[in-house]
């Protein structure tokens, strides 16, 4: 991320309302900025298109309005859209986080570690479910792919980014190709028009590189990497890693060559992938919880789940939780094992979850992986403490969004005050400890 002067629109104030304060990138069909929108008080993102000729301004406007009507988790919120000295430009939500083919790299490559399967599988189903919705808004993506996700630090949620190049299903054109040769579907590397069947090609792309660490369809030119796309089949998952198994019929369907037999929308993407996660719930083995949990505070208010396999550890922990949130209408669950800890957060989801890595039955990631692919997983805060993190285990939560983490011995006082900024970040607790 580039902050320097050097850049043109540094320090500029756009329309009387957006200040540019950040390069966060740059791409084919433009920039993007960190800007400051100086009336709502509020970070934006801003897609300054370059090379756009006149005549497409309002074609611009009619796919601005109809993506400014969408309002989904896993989609980037687009608030307005304008020009700027004959530049178009599209103010949107600013997601904090990283991109998805970052973290992907950083598991495969870095550290040659799969993405946890729960994990993989629920960022697909996040991202089929808003590309339902930006299709039922009538809009095609065009430029599906990892570089193009977001996952949000803290939360975890996957937001699909960079609506820079997408259209009106009623405007696409046939012609020119648009987007990226490792995640292109074959009709259009054909010439066709691309459609929202083009869209689940490429989200089959980005599956396969999110669950193998692979390209589908690679190659040494882009020539050779498109001949694949439009004429290559793709080797099943379950050949690079075996527990994928469940999943290969599925990815056959989403990379179909041919759009008439491709798997046909979002929706039956998530219905799949539903069953997947359900099939793997009932396929592991249950262990027995090493402890009971206790319960403190109000039912009814905020819940917060410390879980620790030091009793000790757990209960200093929980009276920490008590203290940082005095005075807030809060309960605090206590549990010594992973199992515990998703049949707790089974029977109601937690607001705020201070997590033990090393587990005496499932490790922290597994738990917390477990819990974001349940509905709505991305709401809980997580605080991660473990004598482990000294090892650099650190970068095995970033793409559950964890941001949080105190290694131990831990100090008292360095504890309720986590626990408190956690609180006061999301409005639960003004208090100052």
């Amino acid at each position: 991320m580039s902050h320097g002067s050097g850049d043109s629109l540094f320090g500029t104030v756009i329309d009387g309302r957006y200040r540019v304060d950040a390069r966060l990138g740059s791409g084919a069909m433009g920039v993007v900025y960190r800007a400051r929108d100086v009336k709502l008080e509020r970070e934006t993102a801003l897609k300054v298109l370059q090379g756009a000729s006149a005549d497409v301004g309002d074609r611009l406007r009619r796919e601005a309005a109809a993506l400014a009507t969408l309002r989904h988790d896993h989609v980037v919120q687009v608030y307005t859209f304008g020009e700027h000295e004959g530049a178009p430009y599209f103010a949107m939500e600013f997601v904090d986080g990283r991109a998805l083919g970052d973290l992907v790299e950083e598991h495969y490559v870095t550290h040659a570690s799969p993405v946890p399967l729960y994990r993989a599988f629920q960022i697909l189903r996040e991202l089929a479910s808003g590309l339902t919705a930006v299709h039922a808004a009538g809009l095609v993506h065009r430029d599906v792919k990892p570089a193009n996700v977001v996952v949000e630090h803290r939360t975890g949620r996957s937001v699909l980014v960079d609506f820079g190049a997408a259209m009106l299903a009623t405007d696409l054109p046939a012609g020119p190709i648009l987007g990226t040769p490792h995640y292109l579907a074959p009709e259009v590397i054909r010439g066709e028009a691309p459609s929202a069947r083009a869209d689940i090609y490429s989200l089959g792309c980005l599956a396969f590189e999110l669950l193998t660490g692979r390209m589908p369809f690679d190659g040494r030119t882009m020539g050779q990497i498109l001949a694949l796309q439009r004429d290559g089949v793709a080797p099943r998952p379950s050949s690079l890693r075996a527990e994928l198994a469940p999943v290969d019929d599925l990815l056959a369907r989403m990379l179909s060559k041919d759009p008439a037999t491709r798997i046909a929308n979002g929706g039956l993407i998530c219905h799949a992938l539903d069953d997947v996660i359900a099939g793997m719930a009932l396929a592991a083995p249950r262990l027995e919880p090493t402890s009971e949990e206790t319960m403190a505070g109000a039912e009814d208010g905020l819940r917060i789940l410390v879980v620790d396999d030091d009793p000790a550890f757990a209960r200093l922990a929980a009276r920490a939780v008590q203290i940082a949130f005095a005075g807030s209408h809060a309960s605090v669950s206590r549990v010594t094992s992973g199992e515990a800890a998703l049949a707790n957060a089974a029977r109601k989801r937690p607001d705020v979850i201070v997590l033990d890595y090393v587990l005496p039955d499932i490790d922290g990631v597994e738990v917390l992986s477990r819990i974001r692919a349940r509905d709505d997983g991305f709401h809980p805060e997580v605080l991660v403490i473990s004598g482990a993190l000294a090892r650099g285990e650190q970068w095995r939560f970033s793409i559950l969004g964890v941001r949080d983490f105190l290694a131990k011995p831990v100090e008292f006082p360095s504890l309720v005050t986590a626990v408190h900024d956690i609180g006061e970040r999301r409005g639960w607790t003004t208090a100052v400890v």
